[in-house]
């Protein structure tokens, strides 16, 4: 996960998903949005309402159970996923780059 991304404003997506309940809001426009970032999802919720919040992009594996998040959880090197816990689960189930 070591790309980046653009966020356009909030009228746009609103625009495009049709959101009905906002959850977390953001100022403008992101042009380079990095790991680590705090960044909207869109969450299906009940009766077909579709709902935004705010989380932090990044992995945290499910055997992580410190209070903080993991650092450095957004790049895999290839030749160590197999043998890192972090990746180990998700190259072995064929999911890696």
């Amino acid at each position: 996960m070591c790309g980046r991304f653009s966020l356009l404003d909030e009228a746009a997506v609103s625009e495009i998903l049709k959101i009905e309940r906002w959850n977390w809001h953001w100022l403008q426009p992101r042009l380079n949005v990095i790991p680590t970032t705090r960044v909207p999802f869109v969450v299906k919720a009940e009766e077909c309402l579709v709902k935004l919040n705010g989380a932090r992009w990044g992995l945290i594996p499910h055997w992580w159970k410190k209070e903080g998040p993991p650092s450095l959880t957004f790049n895999a090197r290839s030749e160590e996923t197999a043998e890192k816990p972090t990746w180990g689960a998700t190259a072995c189930a064929g999911c890696a780059a």
